[in-house]
């Protein structure tokens, strides 16, 4: 039997390494062929096709075989770059976007939208058209910056209002014996609310709804002023249910024509006067990312060097993890500190900016990291950009910085801390039937077994570990903001503020997106807005690293069905319990998503 089991062992472990050595020498092929790809050849009248389709990344991401399936790997600030090269570029005479089903946040559709305006102040034609099924709400956001908008004559149109939707898992826990205990500073601090009630408390609705009246401001201004609608006529369609068709929404103004792709292609080929029997000479966006800014026109800066750090994921002592499994990615304190602390010795980089986008997580690991970035800050300038949300230790380790930059929409602050424990006794004796005992040297020495409830005295023993880290959190932010500590009381207590409702509460300096970021640290560099170069961070992991993370499960909500984006939010928040038991957690709401 035992020559038997190894025998089988062996074969499995064989072709286990077999698979993994055939899918190295397939990306090592991949990427021999993509690092002698040439430049592309762009021709004069050619339309940059902005198809955003899929998943719009904020960080780069590692998906060694995403090309592969043919499907563009594309960023926010890469879209962004794309925009302003093709305004500068004689080839090309005209943007054709087509948002549809968009895979981003507010934040980042926002910092695309505003390229878009800047891009029409060229000159050049805009012109967005609709998917198959017409447009989504975030669709139309982006497609709202065109000078002319079409959609398909059967199409459909989403202009229903927004709404911010959480799951509570209380009845569940106790259905399974399980009883969540909960210590907490800050009364806005939600993040335990799914584990403790069953619906909203009156302070967490309120931040929410301060949330969703933000994003449904943003909205409608912008499709207010480029569509010349009045913000009660728009009102008016929303909350009557007026708009649902593509055909209503061209009634109402929302659409300039309805027209199949085809159709959209004939007038792009007048615009670009090209024949009308000749192919419309379309470059694809992830194609045109490989043109050079000297190519199409833009001055290259050669002056500085400013670092672009990326710090994305739940923060945890140790290092990053790009994304997999159920917690999705993590942001480590020895990965970011270990980074920052070379920039800081790197007599080329002239300042750095560090681009946030957490909900926060571990109290200890992000006082680390505002440790390695308070020392950068005496060096070199220091810029925090807020991407989708930096909040609560997002909020932490951006408090260090010169000069905090955010969108309207980021989800920010969350200055609170609290720490979820569970004790799971009732869940193996009730319903599997298994029990315990213990021998210990001290009344508290199996406080955090998950065994057993806390008594009154291990509560207080964890709440003054709270309270602590909460007195810390607020004295680093008024250290980092020149605030009093009772003006961040007032404004913390856990709350969440978008970010246009954050500057005016001081937590925020500055409304924009990297590139606002990037000319604010060229400034407090000394440096000329065209002067410099970006070095982005963290560096692109050799590829043996990259397949090793690659062989983990990592589900993207981005695409997911509205249902299936719902079960791995439900999934991973209770993983999440696991994770954090007894720890002293900085964290927002688990899983925002406002739609």
């Amino acid at each position: 039997m035992r020559f038997l089991s190894t025998l089988v062992a062996s074969t499995i472990g064989s072709l286990i390494a077999l698979g993994l050595i055939f899918f190295i020498f397939i990306g090592f092929i991949f990427v021999a062929a993509s690092a002698g790809e040439p430049a592309p050849q762009v021709r004069a009248g050619s339309v940059l096709h902005l198809d955003l389709s899929g998943p719009l990344y904020d960080a780069p991401p590692e998906l060694p075989f995403a090309s592969l399936s043919g499907d563009p790997v594309l960023t926010v600030r890469g879209v962004v770059r794309a925009l302003e090269k093709a305004a500068a570029d004689d080839r090309i005479e005209a943007v054709w976007l087509q948002p549809i089903g968009v895979g981003a946040g507010w934040a980042s559709m926002e910092e695309v939208r505003n390229a878009l305006v800047a891009f029409k102040a060229s000159g050049k034609s805009l012109i967005a058209s609709s998917g198959p099924d017409g447009f989504t709400e975030a669709d139309y956001f982006l497609a709202s910056a065109a000078d002319e908008i079409y959609a398909v004559p059967e199409g459909s149109f989403e202009l229903n209002g927004f709404f911010f939707a959480v799951q509570f898992y209380t009845e569940a826990l106790a259905k399974l014996d399980i009883e969540p205990e909960v210590i907490r500073a800050g009364r806005f601090k939600a993040a335990v609310e799914p584990f403790t009630r069953t619906d909203l408390s009156e302070d967490n609705a309120e931040q929410l709804r301060s949330l969703i009246e933000t994003q449904e401001r943003v909205f409608f201004d912008a499709v207010s002023t480029s569509r010349d609608l009045p913000r009660e006529t728009l009102n008016e369609l929303t909350d009557s249910g007026a708009v649902y068709t593509a055909a209503e929404a061209e009634q109402a103004g929302l659409l300039d024509d309805l027209l199949y792709e085809d159709q959209v292609e004939d007038l792009l080929r007048e615009a670009t006067n090209t024949d009308a029997d000749d192919s419309l000479r379309r470059v694809a966006v992830a194609t045109y990312a490989r043109v050079s800014p000297s190519e199409a026109g833009l001055e290259v800066g050669n002056e500085g060097t400013i670092a672009l750090v990326y710090a994305e994921g739940g923060i945890v002592t140790g290092e990053s993890s790009r994304g997999g499994g159920f917690s999705g990615a993590t942001l480590g304190s020895e990965t970011l500190n270990r980074q920052i602390r070379r920039l800081r010795d790197r007599d080329d980089i002239d300042a750095i900016v560090l681009r946030i986008d957490s909900p926060g997580g571990s109290a200890t690991a992000s006082e680390a990291m505002w440790r390695e970035l308070t020392l950068a800050a005496a060096e070199k300038p220091l810029i925090a950009s807020m991407g989708e949300l930096a909040a609560s230790g997002g909020y932490y380790i951006a408090a260090p910085a010169d000069t905090i930059v955010a969108e309207p929409t980021t989800i920010t602050g969350s200055i609170g801390v609290f720490a979820l424990l569970v004790s799971a006794n009732g869940f193996f004796e009730n319903k599997l039937g298994i029990t315990s005992d213990a021998v210990l040297t001290s009344p508290y020495a199996d406080m955090f077994s998950g065994l057993r409830p806390l008594s009154d005295a291990e509560e207080a023993v964890i709440a003054r570990g709270i309270d602590r880290t909460y007195e810390t959190f607020i004295n680093r932010v008024a250290e980092g903001r020149g605030l009093s500590t009772d003006s961040v009381l007032a404004i913390a207590e856990g709350r969440v503020w978008s970010g246009s409702d954050a500057q005016a509460v001081r937590l925020v300096d500055v409304l924009g997106g990297i590139d606002v970021a990037l000319d604010l640290a060229a400034e407090r560099a000394g440096l000329a807005a065209d002067a410099y170069r970006v070095e982005v961070f963290p560096k692109e992991r050799p590829l043996f690293e990259q397949l090793e993370d690659a062989f983990q499960v990592k589900i993207s909500e981005r695409f997911q069905s509205p249902a299936e984006r719902t079960l791995m939010r439900s999934l991973r928040r209770l993983n999440q319990i696991a994770e954090s038991h007894g720890s002293i957690q900085m964290r927002m709401e688990f899983d925002v998503e406002v739609r």
